[in-house]
C-alpha cells in the first residue's frame, strides 16, 4: 500500500508526534477519504519500519480526538464526520459566512482606537555600521558585578519570601523611600515616600494619569512635537489633543488661551523631546497658574534629566508647586538599563489612593526582588556614581557629534537644543525630503530617525535624531563623515 506518510528521526518531536500529524493532514486533506480502513498496527509499522507501540498509541490518540474510529474486530477507519466540522455546524444548519462580522465579538471603544493607532516599532537596521537610532545606555558600561551583588544578597536574606505576593500597592516602602530622597537631592522634587508609586514605566505612569483624569471627549494638551508613547495613550483613551507647538524658544502656551474642557497637560520641561529645549521659569510658572485656574494637572515627564552636560541638572516644575498641580513621571530605564523596568509617578498626597488602586487593578506591583536591588544600589550611593560616570561618556560622545557635524558639513547642517539628554535633533539643507534622505544615508550604513514622525502636525523638513550614547566618538565621526557624503550626492555641497 502506498501510504502517504513521511517521518524523519532528525525532525524535532517524537515519531509518534510526528505519526499523528501526517495522518491528520492526510485526512483533511482527503489523502485518506472518511470511511476508509486505515491499515493495521503491525502493517503499517512494517511499511514505516517504526515500531508497532508508537502507531498503536497514535491511532488511540486520533480515536480519542475524533479523525478514526474503532470497530472492535473490523479494523480502524477514517471518521465519517471530522473534528473541524463540528465548529462550523449545530442543528444541522449550515451557517452563511459573514465576512464583514466581527469574531469572536465587537470590540470595545478603546480596543477600536487602538487599531487606529501606528504600533511602536523596533530599530529596523540592527546590521548597520552607525546606528544613531539607538537611544539606550551601552550596556557595557552598567556596573553588571554589583547589580548582581546586590541581587543575590536579597536573594540570600529574604529567600522565600521574595515569592510570595505583596500588598504593597504602591511599591516596596524602602525603594519608596530611596527614590523619594534621590528626587530631593538631585530634582529638588518635593515629596515624602507616601508620594511615591513604584511602577513597571514611565509609559505605565502617564496611562495612571490619563485613566485617573481623562474621559472621552476631553482635551490633553501636550507638546508637539512629543513622545509618541504619551500621544498613543492619549489618543487611545479618546482624548482630544490640543498641541502647544515647541521651537527653539521652547513650548507656546497660546492655543490654551480659551480652553475651558483641558484635564491634562503633559511636558517634558527640563529636556523637551525631541528639539532638546528647555522651558524657562517664567514659562513654568505661567503653566502652573493656568492648569490652577482652569482645574488641570500637569503632567511632568522627566524622561532623561540626569543628563545634562553644563552646570547642574534644572530642578523639576513639581518643586516649584505648592497647590498639588503636579504629576511627576520618571525612570530608571534611561539611566541604568532598559531591561529594568522600573519607573515611578509621585503624585499629591491626596491623589495616591485613587492612583494606586488603579493601578492595583491594572497591573499589580513590580517584582519585589529588583525593587530591593535597586533601593540598595540608590542608598549606597551606586546611582548617582553611575550617572556621574555615564554623563562623563555621554559629554564626550555629544561634543564629538557636534564637532564632526560642525568640521564635516559646516552651514549644511543647523544643530538644535541645548547640551543636555542622549540625542540631538539636527536639520539638513538638502533638496532631498526627509524619507529620501533617510534611505540614501541607509545606503552608505547610517541610520537616522526622521523627527517628522513625532510631530502632531507638519514638522519642518529634514529634521532628525541622532542619538549619541551608544556610540564610540569614532564611530560617530565614520557616520558623519558618511552624512556628508549623502548631501554631497543630493546636489546642495
Amino acid at each position: 500500500m502506498n501510504f502517504p506518510v513521511i517521518l524523519d528521526s532528525q525532525r524535532p518531536g517524537t515519531l509518534q508526534h510526528q505519526l499523528c500529524q501526517e495522518l491528520r493532514k492526510a485526512i483533511l486533506g482527503g489523502r485518506l477519504a472518511r470511511g476508509q480502513r486505515m491499515p493495521s498496527s503491525r502493517g503499517l509499522a512494517e511499511t514505516l519500519a517504526i515500531s508497532r507501540t508508537t502507531v498503536v498509541l497514535c491511532y488511540d490518540q486520533l480515536v480519542s480526538e475524533g479523525y478514526l474510529e474503532s470497530n472492535h474486530g473490523s479494523g480502524t477507519f477514517v471518521c465519517g464526520q471530522l473534528p473541524e466540522e463540528f465548529l462550523t455546524t449545530g442543528s444541522g444548519i449550515e451557517p452563511v459566512p459573514d465576512r464583514h462580522a466581527p469574531f469572536p465579538a465587537p470590540w470595545s471603544a478603546y480596543g477600536a482606537r487602538l487599531l487606529t493607532l501606528e504600533p511602536p516599532t523596533a530599530d529596523p537596521v540592527p546590521d548597520l555600521p552607525c546606528r544613531f537610532t539607538q537611544n539606550q545606555p551601552p550596556m557595557e558600561s552598567f556596573p553588571v558585578n554589583t547589580w548582581k551583588r546586590l541581587l543575590a544578597r536579597h536573594c540570600r536574606n529574604r529567600g522565600p519570601a521574595l515569592m510570595d505576593f505583596s500588598a504593597e500597592s504602591t511599591g516596596c516602602e524602602i525603594l519608596r523611600r530611596a527614590i523619594a530622597d534621590y528626587l530631593q537631592r538631585s530634582r529638588a522634587v518635593r515629596c515624602t515616600p507616601d508620594q511615591v508609586l513604584v511602577l513597571g514605566s514611565s509609559q505605565q505612569a502617564v496611562d495612571l494619569a490619563v485613566r485617573t483624569r481623562v474621559d472621552p471627549g476631553d482635551t490633553v494638551a501636550m507638546e508637539d512635537p512629543a513622545y509618541l508613547g504619551a500621544r498613543r495613550t492619549f489618543l487611545a483613551h479618546g482624548a482630544r489633543i490640543l498641541a502647544l507647538p515647541a521651537g527653539e524658544k521652547g513650548v507656546s502656551l497660546r492655543p490654551l488661551a480659551g480652553e475651558r474642557n483641558c484635564k491634562l497637560v503633559y511636558v517634558t520641561p527640563s529636556h523637551q523631546f525631541p528639539t532638546g529645549t528647555t522651558m524657562g521659569l517664567a514659562q513654568r510658572l505661567e503653566l502652573l497658574a493656568w492648569c490652577r485656574q482652569n482645574g488641570a494637572m500637569l503632567l511632568e515627564d522627566d524622561y532623561d534629566s540626569e543628563f545634562r552636560y553644563v552646570g547642574r541638572p534644572l530642578p523639576a516644575t513639581q518643586g516649584l508647586d505648592d497647590q498639588g498641580t503636579v504629576l511627576y513621571v520618571g525612570t530608571f530605564s534611561k539611566a541604568l538599563f532598559p531591561g529594568l523596568r522600573l519607573g515611578y509617578l509621585v503624585a499629591p498626597p491626596g491623589q495616591v489612593q485613587v492612583l494606586a488602586r488603579a493601578h492595583q487593578l491594572a497591573n499589580g506591583q513590580p517584582p519585589s526582588l529588583e525593587q530591593y536591588a535597586l533601593a540598595d544600589f540608590i542608598m549606597e550611593g551606586q546611582l548617582e556614581r553611575h550617572v556621574r560616570r555615564m554623563r562623563t561618556t555621554y559629554r564626550r560622545r555629544r561634543e564629538a557629534l557636534i564637532l564632526a557635524l560642525e568640521q564635516e558639513l559646516g552651514d549644511r547642517v543647523e544643530i538644535l537644543g541645548e547640551p543636555a539628554g542622549m540625542q540631538v535633533m539636527v536639520r539638513f539643507r538638502t533638496d532631498l525630503d526627509d524619507e529620501a534622505f533617510a534611505r540614501s544615508a541607509h545606503a552608505h550604513g547610517v541610520s537616522l530617525i526622521p523627527a517628522r514622525k513625532y510631530y502632531l502636525n507638519p514638522g519642518p523638513k529634514a529634521g532628525f535624531l541622532m542619538s549619541f550614547v551608544a556610540i564610540d566618538e569614532e564611530r560617530i565621526r565614520q557616520g558623519v563623515r558618511q552624512l556628508a557624503r549623502v548631501l554631497e550626492s543630493s546636489g546642495r555641497a
